[in-house]
């Protein structure tokens, strides 16, 4: 007749037993730690490597950071129309297929010609250059400011997504702000303002630099109708409106 088993080795015996059953647990704990680790890196990757992405690709889109001086406005040291407009270009070109559109804001001086009958062309001269660096202080360096004609300026933001209308108008409010700070000109301090045309690459008829600029400066004639400091943004009924 075969012996009992004594208890301790019943113990053991059962404790192995248990220790087993829960192997299957075991198994699937490491697996979804390994799981956790591997989603870990890639969430604390992914971004840098965008980022690192988008480090390259600006180069290639933004062109030479000092453009050559014949793309420079000699009076404010900004670029000239031709460079916005070919900046604007790899802009309008880099935003395709990514939900992103470029902005263009179109700038006048209010009553310009008034200050350089009471001051003189070499003091509006000079607000003109302090105005282009007030423009520059109000956005990215990977953005665009240029002189475009005269006492009009534009910039020339780097695509920004669809949703984000937002930015270009805290933009146009930073460059109001900065205009109304007082120019000393000589003896005396002189005040301004700026009208301000905003145009969205996906609101003008065409998607193409001369259209984009084109329907900024439409709303920019419309802001000017509506009295200084005002700002209105493009839609595509506004054709009718300026006409």
């Amino acid at each position: 007749m075969a012996k009992d088993q004594d208890p301790q080795s019943k113990r053991r015996s059962m404790g192995d037993f248990q220790l087993l059953s829960f192997l299957p647990l075991f198994v699937v704990a490491a697996y979804w730690i390994k799981i956790e680790a591997v989603l870990f890196v890639i969430s604390f990757m992914l971004p840098l490597m965008l980022a690192f992405q988008e480090l390259i690709r600006k180069p290639a889109i933004l062109g030479e950071i000092t453009p050559p001086k014949a793309e420079l406005d000699p009076l404010t040291g900004l670029v000239n129309r031709q460079n916005a407009l070919s900046r604007l270009s790899a802009f309008l070109a880099s935003e395709r297929n990514t939900g992103r559109e470029t902005t263009v804001l179109h700038i006048d001086i209010d009553r310009f010609r008034l200050i350089n009958e009471r001051y003189g062309m070499e003091a509006g001269d000079r607000i003109l250059a302090e105005l282009g660096d007030r423009l520059k202080s109000c956005v990215r360096d990977i953005d665009v400011v240029a002189r475009i004609d005269g006492d009009d300026f534009a910039i020339v933001l780097f695509p920004i997504r669809k949703s984000d209308f937002a930015v270009a108008l805290s933009i146009a409010d930073r460059i109001h702000a900065a205009a109304a700070q007082p120019f000393s000109i000589d003896q005396t301090t002189c005040y301004l303002s700026c009208s301000i045309g905003i145009c969205l690459s996906g609101r003008a008829p065409k998607a193409d630099a001369e259209n984009v600029l084109a329907s900024a400066q439409i709303a920019l004639e419309l802001a000017r109708k509506e009295g200084p400091g005002a700002t209105r943004s493009f839609s595509p009924k506004m054709r009718r409106e300026a006409g």
